[in-house]
């Protein structure tokens, strides 16, 4: 099989990343020559640098093009969804402002926003409040967290970006 090395480069903690395409499949893929040389496809790359907080790759990668929306076929968590719920807003930052949907919902209706709720307490507040600066409507399940984690500034911040205190309004009082 053969791969064109299209020339694009980004550095991630010493690490040189290309790109390249492979004309047969008509797939980009990603690599190094550090090491091992791996040729993966952009948003596993993407995922697993969310996953281990690696927001040096996650920027690097997002510049060579691969998709901030990109989603685990299985379970359909984001990479923005994965950096939510392990805490990690340095990462959560350049997803968002590469355009990343704060919206996109895994295969059982969880938002990063739900995971950034429930995630770790010390990035609960900056988590939620870059979401919703990124456009995450709001997510009753993720109010709920808030509330019961006892944040008050991470309930008003949801309030504030339009989250209902009555996640179940009935409009026909008489059903």
């Amino acid at each position: 099989m053969h791969h064109e090395d299209s020339g694009d480069a980004a550095v991630a903690e010493g690490v040189v990343w290309h790109r390249a395409t492979c004309p047969e499949r008509g797939r980009d893929y990603f690599y190094t020559r550090a090491g091992e040389t791996r040729w993966d496809p952009p948003g596993e790359l993407l995922y697993g640098a969310a996953f281990e907080g690696d927001a040096g790759a996650v920027a690097s990668l997002l510049g060579l093009g691969a998709a901030a929306d990109y989603s685990l076929p299985e379970g359909g968590a984001t990479s923005l969804y994965v950096a939510c719920e392990s805490g990690r807003p340095e990462v959560a930052r350049h997803l968002v402002e590469a355009r990343a949907d704060p919206n996109l919902k895994r295969h059982d209706g969880a938002t990063p926003l739900l995971a950034a709720c429930s995630g770790p307490e010390a990035t609960r507040h900056e988590l939620a409040s870059l979401l919703a600066r990124g456009g995450a409507r709001p997510d009753p399940a993720a109010l709920r967290y808030a509330v019961h984690s006892g944040s008050l500034e991470l309930v008003q911040l949801l309030l504030d970006h339009g989250a209902s205190p009555n996640p179940n309004p009935n409009p026909n009082p008489n059903p």
